[in-house]
């Protein structure tokens, strides 16, 4: 479920530009270009759920993590990245660097307190480069990854595979256009990682709609659902999820300006000598980008 949530984040983040036409009519191409230079900052607020369905033998196998009743979390996760290109060079390619300036989920119980959760996986100050083509596409292979505190070869290996399969998928999708009034329908295959212990093939139906262009402001609307294709394995998986939002679009600046979106998922496990399991997601993502200025704080 993260990792189809950290998704948003990055398709979000590569979804720059919006070039207005003189029929008002706007073009997103999912695409980078040279020389920019901004700041992404998000907050992701999740109820998740876990509950058994079927009992037999998955609570005992869990040693007490699994019970009938469900299990609850309200996580908040805040991110703040750094996404820098250079200029053309000679192959005309381009060089791509994220940098993760700050990386921190807390968990609210009951009274609203907050506890800082201490992740697998601390991302802060980890950087991502790549190369990217002519065409303005990532190239998976030039995907590289430092900066990462006292991670296993193996989780290294894991975070490596997941971070360029997942950025050269998204600057992959094809450039799609808008016209003020009119829904466009959009449709988007994506392999989402689970962990280690399966790839999920996502297709998403997106349908947008241009509402406004404001003084170069765009102002869109999507609604949106998730088919979840899962091969056969030690369980069976059904999953589901759907969604809507708003985005702003500084069309003149090429800048993508603020996005919010509501998520609904639920993924139920089952095997058949253990039992069944429901994992379900709701959440809600606030983004915004601007440009980067080298005096703030970071």
């Amino acid at each position: 479920m993260r990792n189809l949530i950290g998704f948003n984040l990055v398709l979000f983040i590569f979804t720059s530009q919006a070039l207005k036409a003189e029929t008002e009519e706007i073009e997103l191409r999912y695409r980078i270009n040279p020389n920019t230079d901004f700041i992404s900052e998000s907050t992701n607020e999740s109820v998740n759920s876990l509950q058994v369905l079927e009992d037999r033998g998955i609570i005992a196998n869990s040693k007490g993590k699994l019970t009938m009743e469900p299990k609850i979390q309200h996580l908040v996760t805040k991110n703040k990245i750094r996404i820098n290109t250079g200029s053309v060079q000679a192959d005309q390619t381009y060089p791509l660097e994220l940098s993760f300036l700050e990386k921190e989920t807390y968990r609210k119980d009951q009274s609203g307190k907050d506890t800082l959760v201490q992740q697998p996986i601390d991302v802060k100050g980890m950087h991502v480069s790549a190369s990217i083509n002519a065409s303005g596409q990532i190239l998976e292979e030039s995907v590289k990854i430092s900066g990462m505190k006292e991670l296993p070869p193996e989780l290294a290996q894991l975070v490596q595979k997941i971070a360029s399969s997942t950025m050269s998928q998204i600057t992959s999708v094809e450039t799609l256009k808008i016209s003020l009034g009119k829904s466009t329908p959009q449709e988007i295959s994506l392999k989402v990682p689970i962990g280690s212990i399966v790839v999920i093939d996502v297709k998403m139906h997106i349908d947008n709609k241009l509402l406004a262009i404001d003084n170069g402001i765009a102002r869109i609307s999507q609604t949106y659902s998730m088919d979840f294709i899962v091969p056969n394995g030690p369980f069976k998986a059904t999953t589901v999820g759907d969604g809507s939002g708003m985005m702003l679009y500084d069309t003149k600046a090429q800048i993508f300006q603020h996005s919010e979106t509501d998520t609904r998922m639920s993924i139920i496990f089952e095997t058949a000598k253990e039992g069944k399991i429901e994992i379900k997601t709701n959440s809600k993502q606030i983004q915004s980008t601007y440009p980067f200025i080298e005096d703030q704080p970071n």
